[in-house]
């Protein structure tokens, strides 16, 4: 039973089975159980669920309702994009640090996830653009290494004292070079 025109997902799914099909999605489960949770599958074979799952899952209002209920699950938690990034950020400092190199990567690979890097269209990300979400996280980054910085010592080599300054910084002093 289709939803009215313009469902923004605020309200409940018409159809109970839907809405539990979201519900099981938005606590973790993944989407074949999530449709096993929610419809009457006990003779269905598992490609038949996969696929009824999937096709589910694509359903406009099925995929509107989902979106609005992690938009909010996100709000509440206090989660954003440039909170996450920063996250990110830290653990990929702390896996270099503890020379973990595929644990950085991932952290890297994450980070360039987030900010739609690996989507060939990115147009239906709105906010912040990708240069003032990278200036955020080398701000954040200057910011702690201020606060831990300390003067190189004898024996130091000078990247491990330097402290690299915030990417406004940088992107000013390469539209002036180009002038």
């Amino acid at each position: 039973m289709p939803e009215k025109p313009g469902y923004d997902g605020s309200t409940a799914l018409k159809s109970v089975m839907q809405e539990l099909f979201v519900t099981s999605l938005l606590a973790g489960i993944n989407q074949q159980d999530a449709y096993r949770n929610a419809y009457k599958t006990r003779k269905s074979k598992d490609n038949v669920i996969a696929a009824n799952a999937s096709e589910l899952v694509r359903k406009p209002n099925v995929s509107i309702r989902l979106a609005y209920k992690r938009a909010l699950l996100a709000k509440k938690a206090d989660i954003t994009v440039e909170s996450l990034l920063l996250e990110f950020e830290k653990n990929k400092d702390l896996a270099r640090e503890c020379k973990q190199v595929g644990a950085a990567n991932q952290a890297l690979s994450e980070q360039g996830r987030l900010l739609g890097l690996y989507e060939a269209d990115n147009s239906q990300k709105q906010g912040k653009s990708v240069v003032e979400i990278l200036a955020i996280v080398a701000n954040s980054k200057h910011q702690r290494a201020i606060a831990g910085s300390q003067t190189p010592s004898k024996g130091q080599t000078p990247a491990e004292g330097t402290i690299e300054p915030p990417i406004e910084a940088i992107i000013e002093q390469e539209d002036h070079e180009t002038v």
